[in-house]
């Protein structure tokens, strides 16, 4: 068994997602979404190794805009809004080896935890509420996230991994595109 620390980063794709304001304590009945931009991924993890198959404690962090949205709210016009939102999650992942070589090792995974989220509106209708809205919702809940990849061995002790992952956390859900840099003790 070799134990390592890992750190991470990459694109996160929300999937043209909506992310419903219901979800976030907003007294209204909304009958469309908000359409994510691209965002960011970063995570920081603790993990053991062993011959086929690894397994970690992550934390992961995502962050997008939302720019541009609209909300259809019955009895009003259409609004523009704009504003924020992040997820944290505590994952445990393992991951198996489908191949080992010198070099390459491709790799499929999984992980199961619980996030919380945040979100902020920004402006609502052309008018800016940086200071006086906060939608917030705390509440953590089922997290999950599935992936594929490939390790690099860079040195004896260090390790580069590019993936490919799915998460999931409510009504969150992103494609990711991602690297981590792992050193193994």
């Amino acid at each position: 068994m070799k134990p390592y620390v890992s750190v991470g980063a990459g694109l996160s794709f929300f999937n043209a997602n909506t992310f419903d304001l219901k979800e976030i304590d907003i007294d209204v009945e909304v009958d469309s979404g908000i359409k994510m931009d691209l965002g960011f991924r970063s995570s920081a993890a603790l993990g053991a190794e062993m011959k086929w198959f690894r397994a970690e404690l992550e934390y992961s962090y995502r962050k997008a805009k939302f720019d541009n949205a609209t909300l259809n709210i019955p009895g009003f016009n259409v609004i523009d809004i704009q504003g924020y939102l992040k997820a944290h999650a505590l994952l445990s992942n393992i991951y198996f080896k489908l191949y080992k070589s010198a070099i390459f090792s491709p790799y499929i995974g999984g992980g199961v935890g619980y996030g919380w989220q945040r979100a902020k509106l920004e402006k609502l209708g052309g008018m800016n509420l940086r200071k006086t809205v906060s939608v917030e919702r705390k509440k953590r809940r089922l997290a999950y996230q599935y992936m594929v990849g490939n390790t690099i061995r860079l040195t004896r002790h260090l390790l580069f991994d590019v993936e490919w992952q799915k998460f999931k956390l409510k009504n969150i859900s992103t494609s990711e595109a991602g690297f981590s840099l792992r050193y193994r003790f």
